[in-house]
């Protein structure tokens, strides 16, 4: 008669030794593939790195990376988190260029700049803002991103006074924001005041707190913002119409988002450049440097990011006027 030779079950030790090893090549994995998105930049490196670690996977992995001189405590499971890991950062290009920008805007201003980041969601831009201004004030309606804001913020030993869970708009009410369900998506970038906006990936509705922006900042006594960082997912006409004030008051340097939905409230550049103090309008692209970046003149209809500097900033104006008559990169400009 034939008989099977059964092996033996490992011991605790043996099993103990497996796993070490298992997360041993797991962490070597990581590292490889972040030294990719860090330093190869070549087309297809992304689809690399996603064949080995899809962040579609939502695997639950907790991690610590330095991060514009802070620590971003994340989690695999979240998109902007794997960015982080693998790139040093969720849309990189956008951070450069608010470093660049605000580097300078501070040769010229000596006082303590303010940012104010509205549509701060899990708090990646606030993070990296604390790092170069002297006060951020974030604005992130949904509490469980305000509460990740937070967490990041006291990781850092930062005062989180300065997280309010409210949208901004153009008069005081409750609305309903449709918003992934991060149990189903590591993609947590799309939540709006719009049924319209990603519907695919926004299938779940809560009911938030909507301020009018001049009315809350008087009532708290907040600062007007040097640099406005605008991200709402087609909501931007009631944001900018419920902080007309502030922004004719400090004229700030602006980063803001522009989608097709942006654009059914401004039939013109015109009508845009109207709701802000007079002022430079660039549009703002990626390079595959992720840290890299493109300037243009805006034209209305693209989804985009507009990079905004005041008239008030004429020698800042004066660094970036290449960019006003035709594509500027990064390196172009300061050398980096």
């Amino acid at each position: 008669m034939l008989k099977l030779r059964t092996c033996p079950k490992p011991s605790i030790l043996e099993r103990a030794g497996i796993y070490l090893n298992m997360a041993g090549l797991l962490d070597l994995k990581l590292k490889v593939l972040r030294t990719i998105g860090r330093h190869l930049h070549v087309r297809g490196r992304d689809r690399v790195i996603r064949f080995f670690e899809n962040p579609d996977n939502m695997r639950d992995l907790a991690f610590v990376e330095s991060f514009h001189g802070l620590k971003y405590p994340g989690n695999f499971k979240r998109f902007i988190d794997w960015s982080v890991y693998f790139y040093g950062g969720y849309s990189g290009y956008e951070l450069a260029a608010l470093n660049d920008v605000v580097g300078e805007a501070r040769k010229y201003r000596s006082e303590p700049l303010v940012a104010w980041d509205v549509g701060a969601n899990v708090g990646h831009h606030a993070l990296m803002l604390h790092g170069v201004m002297d006060q951020v004030f974030a604005f992130e309606p949904l509490q469980t991103h305000a509460d990740l804001i937070k967490e990041k913020l006291e990781f850092n030993g930062i005062d989180t006074s300065g997280v309010f869970v409210v949208a901004l708009g153009d008069e005081d009410r409750e609305m309903t924001i449709f918003h992934p369900d991060p149990s189903r998506t590591g993609n947590l970038c799309t939540a709006s005041l719009r049924d319209d906006y990603s519907p695919s990936n926004n299938t779940l509705e809560s009911r938030i707190k909507v301020v009018v922006g001049d009315a809350f900042r008087e009532a708290h006594g907040l600062p007007a913002p040097n640099v406005l960082k605008l991200d709402v997912e087609g909501f931007e006409h009631q944001v900018l119409t419920g902080m007309a004030g502030s922004l004719f008051e400090s004229s700030p340097i602006v980063l803001m988002e522009s989608s097709p939905q942006t654009w059914e409230s401004y039939p013109s550049v015109e009508d845009l450049e109207k709701m802000f103090p007079p002022s430079m309008f660039l549009v703002l692209t990626p390079t595959p440097d992720p840290n890299g970046y493109r300037l243009r003149p805006l034209v209305r209809g693209q989804s985009h990011e507009i990079l905004i500097i005041p008239d008030t900033l004429p020698e800042v104006q004066k660094k970036y006027e290449r960019a006003t008559q035709g594509t500027v990169t990064r390196r172009e400009l300061f050398g980096r």
